[in-house]
């Protein structure tokens, strides 16, 4: 099994960036009947959600988060030898987001940057990657770049309008000889693949399902939007969640009253609360997002730590985090941060205006 230790590795920073657009849910009323939009409504308990504006991108917000957690923490940008960008809605097919990130934020050569295409387990596996990165370089900090712009790749009748918002992290990993122990496992089933997936805008497009409705289901959806398979995921996240977090605390002979908090990246309040009975997590430990805020995918888990600890009294936390998603992976890290380090949420309507690249290049 895909188990990790690290020893000397240590989460120094998080600050989170959503878009100042917000829309209020019973906006998109009219758009589904009565049974759907309380349906979707119950699930998640949100009133308006953060939805970036048309030509605000996932690196626009990371860039900003970035940013500011490098003021903050006043880092020397030449110890920055790792830049991940992991997201399932990149700026451009190629190149690379984090390359376009490095240049932006003005980063050393020597420093590996590339993107990992994943949503909602994006956090975990983006902290095992960069961690195992940084291990074996001579470099003292490594940046993961986690979060999606989802609600660009949906439908406009799509009643997933109601549950995805915008949001991206950026995540400060350090070297630090006293650093507590960071625990991480990581797992993987590719044949579930389809059950969360945006079938067009790669190589294997099928031209003719590129046309409006094409799934006919009403939702006015094309190859090009995100399909979500609700029942499998839900009975995916009902089952195997809890297991694997189960398993984990086996590996490292741990309890539920070792954590002060747990964090999954999940906004349905009936599966987390089926998780937490589960597993026995008192429902006072399991961080649950507030009515401003939706799915965000990848941007979960570290918008759960700072929007609920940003800016508060300095303390140590020790969390178990859980994330899922597309693939279909998931993963579990045992970590602790002190809330010192945690920004609270920064709200941008900022773009990168030299991001609209001409195809038309001048000699």
């Amino acid at each position: 099994m895909a188990y990790f230790k690290f020893s000397d590795i240590d989460l120094s920073g998080i600050a989170s960036a959503i878009p100042s657009n917000k829309v209020k849910l019973s906006d998109y009323q009219l758009q589904y009947d009565k049974e759907t939009f309380d349906s979707f409504l119950k699930k998640t308990g949100a009133v308006e959600l953060h939805k970036a504006h048309e030509l605000q991108t996932s690196s626009d917000l990371g860039y900003v988060a970035a940013g500011v957690l490098i003021d903050k923490k006043q880092l020397e940008k030449e110890q920055i030898g790792v830049i991940i960008f992991v997201s399932k809605t990149p700026d451009y097919r190629s190149p690379a987001t984090a390359c376009v990130l490095h240049g932006r934020l003005g980063l050393s050569k020597d420093c590996i940057a590339f993107d990992v295409n994943l949503g909602g387990s994006g956090f975990v596996h983006g902290i095992q990657i960069v961690s195992s990165l940084l291990d074996t370089t001579e470099k003292k900090y490594g940046l993961l770049i986690v979060g999606d712009t989802t609600s660009k790749q949906l439908a406009p009748l799509d009643p997933l309008n109601l549950v995805y918002s915008d949001g991206v992290s950026a995540v400060l990993i350090e070297k630090r000889k006293d650093a507590k122990p960071l625990y991480i496992r990581t797992l993987s089933e590719g044949s579930n693949y389809q059950s969360m997936i945006v079938p067009g805008g790669g190589f294997r497009t099928i031209p003719e399902e590129e046309t409006p409705d094409a799934y006919r289901d009403g939702s006015g959806r094309t190859s090009g939007n995100l399909f979500v398979h609700q029942g499998k995921l839900s009975g995916f996240a009902s089952d195997e969640i809890p297991a694997a977090v189960r398993e984990f605390m086996l590996k490292y002979n741990s309890q539920v009253s070792d954590y002060d908090f747990f964090a999954f990246n999940q906004t349905d309040v009936a599966v987390l609360k089926h998780i937490s009975d589960t597993l026995g997590i008192p429902f006072d430990k399991v961080l649950v997002n507030p009515s401003g805020f939706g799915d965000t995918c990848g941007n979960s888990i570290p918008l759960l730590l700072t929007d609920g600890f940003g800016g508060s009294d300095q303390k140590e936390i020790h969390v178990l985090a859980c994330g899922f998603g597309e693939g279909l992976s998931w993963g579990v890290a045992d970590f602790y941060m002190n809330t010192k380090n945690l920004i609270p949420v920064i709200e941008t309507d900022a773009v990168f205006e030299d991001g609209a690249v001409s195809h038309v290049f001048q000699q």
